[in-house]
């Protein structure tokens, strides 16, 4: 799957402009398509979650009955400051 770019910087950006600490998946979908950025699947950015932990823009947290969210790691703030 190839990475898109705009995505992976939307989603960072999502993560750091909220205030909360993590993020959990479908929070981050309700911010997209609040934001018009209704192109985007679930699919396709669940996808893109696995691939940003993966590659360390991202770190999963683990929440109160299994759940998972999201929060930025170092990786993500250095891309982010480079765009």
């Amino acid at each position: 799957m190839p990475r898109n770019e705009p995505l992976v910087f939307f989603i960072l950006k999502i993560v750091r402009t909220l205030r909360a600490p993590f993020l959990e998946e479908q929070s981050l979908l309700n911010e997209l398509k609040r934001m018009g950025k209704c192109e985007y699947s679930a699919e396709l950015v669940h996808e893109h979650l696995q691939m940003m932990l993966q590659g360390g823009l991202l770190k999963a947290v683990t929440l109160a009955q299994d759940k998972v969210a999201y929060t930025m790691d170092w990786g993500g703030l250095d891309y982010l400051e480079s765009n």
